[in-house]
């Protein structure tokens, strides 16, 4: 599966004049407490139209928290969310029929069959399109008269697809939808929903632990961490931001940021070598670093993927301090 990003980003730039403003979702100072514990805290994310956004982070970081205010499923403890321009929890029938929702639950009656899910879906939502939903079941090898409970998973997730999609919602919302299932049904679904936003200028948030599909399918990402937003940005730009250095040296001895021409993020011990991530100021140093010790080599320099610089923002202050000098 080939995606093109700069080609939709540039028709998506030009598709933004849309009365709701340039944002499909935002979560402004959003805070959020469970138990006299901090689940969010002052978290600031716009989700600009159009594009996949990638919602990264540990298990327990909060992600299904705040795609449950996007969903106007819990009222913020402080703080505004606004989704295609209004309040989700206040608006919610109109904010609701122009968003779809996808979940790792398997959660459709098990005794409807498909035809069933589509003919209920059709009439809850006002701009369903049963033509083309019937076509979409057909692509995926589904059999309209069979009930869910025959299904596999795979399958049924494919069933929970259609009804997230089949009245054309302006957001889609995935949390872990491809959680448990085989690399066929995964690759299935990540494709539909790269096809949904690239055809249909569909705004997606994208919620996975799977760095590979996240990757693939992503425009932007947002990673959660200590409560908050640790990082934002476009996919393209982690090359050319992030580079990841292996350094060798004395066994008992970290590198010093000092060392690095550019910021040092992240150390970790690797084996016998040290992985720097390094965040550039203006575009990537040649070389990396400047004034290393006798005793210590510069292994390699590479750009930093995705899962370095989500190893790097996901962990936690407190997990942060107990893996340093660990192998990961």
């Amino acid at each position: 599966m080939n995606i093109d990003r700069s080609s939709r980003l540039e028709r998506d730039s030009e598709s933004n004049g849309s009365s709701v403003g340039p944002f499909a979702a935002r979560a402004m100072g959003l805070s959020q407490r469970y138990r006299n514990k901090d689940v969010l805290s002052g978290i600031n994310l716009d989700v600009p139209r159009g594009c996949v956004l990638g919602l990264l982070g540990l298990n327990g970081a909060g992600k299904t928290t705040l795609l449950r205010h996007f969903l106007g499923l819990q009222l913020p403890a402080s703080g505004r969310i606004e989704v295609l321009g209004g309040d989700p929890s206040r608006d919610r029938e109109r904010v609701m029929q122009a968003v779809g929702y996808m979940s790792e639950e398997d959660s459709l009656p098990k005794w409807m069959r498909v035809r069933d899910v589509i003919r209920f879906c059709s009439r809850v939502y006002k701009t369903w399109e049963e033509a083309e939903s019937l076509q979409r079941a057909s692509a995926y090898g589904l059999d309209l008269d069979q009930p869910l409970s025959k299904l596999s998973k795979g399958q049924r997730a494919r069933v929970a697809l259609l009804a997230a999609i089949g009245h054309r919602p302006e957001l889609l919302i995935l949390d872990e939808p491809g959680s448990g299932l085989d690399p066929i049904a995964r690759d299935d679904i990540l494709e539909a929903i790269v096809r949904s936003s690239g055809e249909e200028g569909r705004t997606v948030i994208l919620s996975s632990h799977q760095l590979e599909d996240v990757n693939r399918a992503a425009d932007r990402i947002a990673i959660l961490a200590d409560q908050r937003i640790a990082m934002d940005l476009a996919v393209n730009e982690i090359p050319e931001r992030f580079s990841q250095c292996l350094l060798a040296g004395p066994e008992q001895m970290e590198p010093k940021p000092e060392w690095f021409v550019d910021s040092v993020i992240d150390c970790r011990k690797r084996g016998p070598e040290w992985s720097v991530l390094i965040e550039h100021r203006s575009g990537r140093s040649d070389p990396p670093t400047t004034g290393v010790p006798d005793g210590w080599h510069l292994v390699d320099s590479q750009a930093a993927s995705l899962k370095r610089v989500f190893e790097a923002f996901a962990a936690t202050k407190k997990e942060t301090a107990d893996s340093k000098g660990e192998a990961t």
